[in-house]
């Protein structure tokens, strides 16, 4: 899967790292169902993104009471599912038939370095106005070096930005697990302020249709639709393949009830 939300750098990359490991088929109870013939409208946001060294690329996010979906654009490729009632995020890989478990923590880390936030933010009157809103600039900083820019639209679309914020506040849970075994060199302030320790705030204007980061990767808004139809079985888990969760005692499959 060519999408580099985090949730994909992280997730997937390790679900790759499973493929030589023993395990076993689990079907956690409680855990989205496997098989299902219906349809809905489900939101849907399309983004094109581009980084340093790779051509743009398309991904999409669907949107429903229960769950959000994160794949290429395609109904058959890997795919992050994110239960919102459950709070647990899966990793799809289909060439490893893996899943990768990750649930809902509790923040209690510190940063390892000194964080200094700060946000500057303007309307912007000379945009046009997207949904009847007006768009807004923000930028987010971290020790007064610009992290993030972007153009954002207060009250667009809040089902969307609700969703996102569940979504990122259990991500960051699991990264900031993982910030003792990262190297010092690479413990980026702008990563520990955005995707750690402060991982809603780039929502906390409204929904971004526009960013630029300072490693020179994009995304753009290209296109929504809050009644996009799909198969509900877009909203599952493929049945037999083996579930992991990643902790501090490294690998291990998820438990069955």
């Amino acid at each position: 899967m060519r999408s580099r939300y985090v949730i994909v750098a992280m997730l997937v990359s390790l679900v790759t790292l499973l493929a030589g490991c023993e395990g076993k088929p689990s079907n956690a109870a409680g855990t989205p169902a496997s098989k299902t013939t219906g349809r809905s409208m489900v939101l849907m946001l399309k983004y094109q993104e581009s980084e340093p060294g790779v051509d743009p690329y398309v991904t999409r996010v669907l949107i429903s009471p229960r769950f959000v979906r994160f794949d290429d654009d395609k109904d058959d490729s890997d795919y992050v599912l994110f239960d919102r009632k459950l709070r647990t995020i899966y990793s799809v890989g289909h060439d490893n038939r893996a899943i990768l478990v990750v649930h809902d923590r509790r923040i209690t880390e510190v940063s390892p370095v000194v964080l200094k936030p700060g946000i500057d933010t303007s309307i912007d009157k000379a945009a046009p106005r997207i949904g009847g809103h007006q768009t807004r600039r923000v930028r987010l900083l971290v020790n007064g070096k610009v992290c993030r820019r972007m153009y954002v639209v207060p009250g667009m679309l809040p089902e969307a930005v609700q969703a996102l914020k569940e979504f990122r506040r259990v991500l960051a849970g699991k990264l900031a697990a993982n910030i003792s075994k990262t190297p010092v060199g690479l413990q980026d302030p702008c990563f520990l302020q955005d995707e750690v320790f402060t991982s809603q705030r780039k929502l906390q204007y409204g929904l971004p249709i526009q960013e630029w980061k300072n490693n020179d990767s994009t995304r753009l808004l290209v296109d929504y639709n809050e009644q996009y139809p799909v198969l509900d079985s877009l909203f599952t888990l493929p049945p037999g393949y083996r579930r992991y969760t990643v902790g501090k005692q490294g690998m291990r499959d998820e438990p069955t009830s």
